[in-house]
């Protein structure tokens, strides 16, 4: 035991003495304490197995939460329970955060369509995205590039991901950053713009990910531009209309208004209904 104890210290960086003695005395002192302790430590060696960057911020408030009548009784039990905790983490709101996804809706529905509104489109939509996704989206920055006669403005934003769904997603593209372009056309986009957008991807910069945000649905002939984009150079282009972009805010203020278990939050989760979008644009993609 005492061997053990040592490895995982001088490997882990985590003093498992500290963390035992932090546990409450109801436990510690019951006749099942010595081998209570060793199913503790099996546990958080099976658990950092799946979590090493967040073991050691976790473990201390996880002990001091334990009581006789939550104590695991295995060790894949308390892996389980410490995982299970950790998932719950990814779908925390800041509770100082008010729910303002109606009033972004609002704006944005106040906005013309068109070339004059570019740069307020491109306000509204960086507001909307610090909003859904601030937690794993850093530092957005502006840019302006012409292209086809027009003026076309850019966010990009350094991904630092927290939640499954953009670490996943920046894992299978090898992205470091994310594009969002912000086309506030009258009418849907169309293949050569998607061509155009495109050709400014690069997978080899880490850089193959755009959402595309613009008022009105896709056209299907720019899906069929975005699938073969897709299919031969890795680039992804997903597009975001004002609708999409109204369910994910609706979806955040129901987060941050109710809370609740981790099922709700799930339901609730703006990036379920990205995944969403994403799914059915890549299985839609032909053979």
């Amino acid at each position: 035991m005492r061997l053990l104890i040592q490895v995982i210290y001088e490997n882990f960086h985590i003093n498992l003495n500290h963390c035992w003695s932090a546990t409450p005395s109801s436990i510690r002192n019951t006749s099942t304490g010595p081998k209570m302790s060793f199913r503790f430590i099996s546990g958080i060696i099976i658990y950092w197995c799946r979590n090493p960057a967040s073991t050691g911020r976790n473990l201390s408030s996880f002990f001091e939460k334990l009581t006789p009548q939550t104590t695991p009784n295995s060790a894949p039990q308390l892996a389980h329970m410490m995982t299970n905790k950790q998932e719950a983490s990814e779908y925390e709101t800041d509770s100082e955060v008010a729910p303002k996804g109606r009033e972004l809706i609002d704006k944005l529905s106040k906005i013309p369509g068109g070339t004059k509104s570019s740069k307020d489109y491109e306000a509204i939509c960086r507001d909307i995205i610090d909003y859904i996704f601030g937690r794993d989206l850093r530092d957005g920055r502006s840019q302006k590039r012409t292209s086809e006669g027009g003026d076309i403005f850019d966010l990009i934003y350094r991904v630092s991901p927290k939640h499954p769904f953009w670490i996943t997603l920046t894992r299978d593209f090898r992205a470091r950053v994310i594009l969002f372009e912000c086309k506030n056309y009258t009418d849907p986009i169309d293949p050569v713009q998607v061509f155009t957008t495109e050709r400014y991807l690069s997978a080899s910069a880490l850089r193959p990910i755009c959402f595309v945000l613009s008022r009105k649905p896709v056209n299907k002939n720019a899906i069929m531009a975005a699938s073969g984009a897709m299919r031969e150079s890795g680039k992804l282009l997903v597009f975001l209309s004002d609708d999409d972009l109204g369910k994910m805010l609706l979806a955040k203020d129901a987060q941050i208004e109710k809370g609740g278990s981790l099922e709700y939050m799930e339901e609730n989760d703006p990036a379920e209904i990205l995944d969403q979008i994403i799914y059915d644009f890549i299985a839609g993609i032909p053979r």
